[in-house]
């Protein structure tokens, strides 16, 4: 199998170069490595994929050649299989769910509040314009029975 060269530390799945014979073989490691530039004029070099056993490791292309990356193990899954990141992808998609489902219900009970506090804020009003004409009343009133006092006298 010819080495891919790469220009930068990027992430290449395992199953990139791999054909369909081999998706039941254990999956391969693959390790970026700098690639000396033809003739060695420079320092410069292409960061290239190698196989290493199970998982993926990056390197700098600069030397020293420090590890940048960690191994990252990558099971292959079999058709219909559900792996770990699907996992966490379908658990997180329930706690999404159930977190839309109580906001919803706060939502409802904050909608129901707001049109308690607005209907108790209309009879607060009604109450006032109540008061007011009562007191108006008997003011009025007061007026007409000292007038009819004095009218006695």
């Amino acid at each position: 199998m010819p080495k891919k060269a790469y220009k930068s530390a990027e992430f290449i799945p395992l199953s990139a170069d791999e054909d369909e014979d081999s998706v039941a073989k254990p999956a391969p490691k693959k390790q970026l490595v700098l690639q000396p530039p033809a003739g060695g004029k420079s320092a410069a070099g292409k960061l290239i994929s190698e196989n290493i056993g199970e998982g993926y490791s990056v390197y700098d292309p600069q030397e020293p050649r420090k590890k940048i990356g960690e191994v990252i193990k990558v099971k292959p899954c079999q058709p219909g299989e559900i792996d770990e990141l699907g996992k966490a992808i379908t658990a997180l998609e329930a706690q999404s769910a159930a977190i839309i489902e109580r906001a919803e219900e706060y939502r409802a009970e904050l909608r129901a509040a707001l049109i308690k506090i607005q209907q108790d804020n209309s009879a607060l009003v009604v109450y006032e314009v109540i008061e007011k004409e009562t007191a108006e009343l008997t003011a009025e009133q007061m007026r007409a029975m000292s007038t009819f006092k004095g009218a006695m006298d």
